[in-house]
């Protein structure tokens, strides 16, 4: 997830070059290996500024504008 009006467009992002920090999280945490894949396979050092556990906590951080975050979804 991303702050609203961070991206120009939604095709094609280099998810190392975005313009915001990334939010990281417990290395318990599912998320943590999806972001650690994420660094390998992009090679760049996403830098992360806030450690969050809680997804609602994630939220709250994007929406202030703090960082970027890997959230699951829900269907």
């Amino acid at each position: 997830m991303v702050p609203a009006g961070a991206l120009l467009t939604t095709e094609n992002i280099d998810l190392g070059n975005l313009p915001l920090p990334w939010l990281g999280v417990d290395s318990s945490a599912a998320n943590s290996a999806v972001l650690g894949r994420l660094r390998q396979s992009t090679g760049a050092e996403l830098e992360t500024v806030h450690q969050y556990q809680e997804t609602l906590t994630a939220l709250a951080l994007v929406a202030a504008g703090e960082g970027v975050a890997i959230v699951p979804t829900w269907r």
